[in-house]
């Protein structure tokens, strides 16, 4: 699409990952969604305004262009089976966006845009933290000192080995509801992909984020705000 194009490299744009975890406690909807907006320009609202009116923005013409949006779509993170509370429930919003971001450096439209400056913007920090920490992270190869294996009994403390029986592989689906929302399974990982997330130097998401490294330190065009 010729608007990805330009002659010079001076030209920003703005990636938006809004997680929306309003269902994420719903028996009836176990889900986690990022809405994705990408525009020529920052957005001058809320996180949550952007999220509640996500069909606004995208779908009212006047809307896209007084906000530059030339991309949108939405990412359904699907499950089977009801999440966990806090601690754990961050552990699956982090886990998302991550893949969110992969997800989205690696489509066509997306890669396109590496040509010129991107700003990647979220509602959850953590993306950014990870892309600040990713050069000493895998210095030390994610080391990380790690709860006694008896406090996984206190709920309320983050404890790595009971973060293990949370680990999920997402599947995308072949079924689409149009072009700009996209499906996928999320389903638990069998007890033999388990024993790869007790590793003594395991941090939490190491799969996830060994993938992102070639976008932080390849592509000198992403930037995080």
């Amino acid at each position: 699409m010729s608007f990805f194009k330009s002659n010079n490299n001076q030209n920003k744009y703005y990636v938006y990952l809004l997680v929306n975890k309003s269902n994420l406690y719903s028996n009836e909807n176990n889900s986690i969604t990022t809405k994705v907006l990408i525009s020529k320009s920052l957005i001058l609202h809320e996180f949550s305004y952007l999220i509640n009116n996500f069909e606004k923005l995208t779908n009212d013409q006047n809307e896209r262009e007084q906000n530059k949006i030339i991309h949108s779509f939405t990412l359904n993170y699907n499950f089977k089976y009801n999440l966990p509370n806090y601690p754990y429930d961050l552990f699956y919003i982090n886990r998302i966006l991550l893949y969110s971001f992969m997800y989205i450096c690696e489509d066509t439209l997306v890669k396109d845009l590496l040509k010129e400056k991107i700003h990647f913007i979220s509602n959850i920090n953590y993306l950014k933290r990870i892309k600040d920490w990713s050069v000493n992270w895998k210095k030390n190869r994610f080391s990380i000192e790690k709860y006694q294996h008896g406090d996984s009994n206190i709920e309320s403390i983050f404890s790595i080995y009971t973060l293990s029986d949370h680990y999920f592989n997402i599947l995308k689906e072949n079924i689409f509801n149009n072009e700009t929302e996209i499906n996928f399974t999320c389903t638990k990982i069998s007890q033999e992909e388990k024993t790869t997330f007790e590793r003594i130097s395991e941090r939490p998401n190491t799969d996830l984020i060994e993938k992102c490294f070639p976008f932080f330190n390849e592509q000198k065009q992403i930037r995080f705000l």
